[in-house]
């Protein structure tokens, strides 16, 4: 059985709900990574296309920068761990 690239870390409780933060092992990070550069590739096609309703593409705009900040934050949060 293959292991999860994700290691749980700990429960943080936020203003509005408890989330389950995670910490990337070395395989996570690379996944990370290689999902971030995926992403941002998706979205600048995105942008190139002309047959898209304005709304949806503003709305896939959004979804896809939300993610490329979480993907961005996870990342940094593994390279600040592995400098100490």
């Amino acid at each position: 059985m293959r292991r999860s690239a994700f290691r749980p870390k700990a429960i943080r409780v936020s203003d509005r709900y408890d989330t389950m933060t995670e910490t990337l092992t070395a395989e996570g990070y690379e996944q990370t990574k290689e999902k971030l550069r995926d992403l941002e590739t998706r979205l600048a096609e995105m942008e190139k296309r002309t047959d898209l309703d304005a709304s949806h593409l503003a709305s896939v705009r959004r979804s896809y920068k939300m993610i490329i900040r979480e993907f961005l934050q996870e990342i940094r949060l593994y390279e600040r761990r592995i400098e100490c």
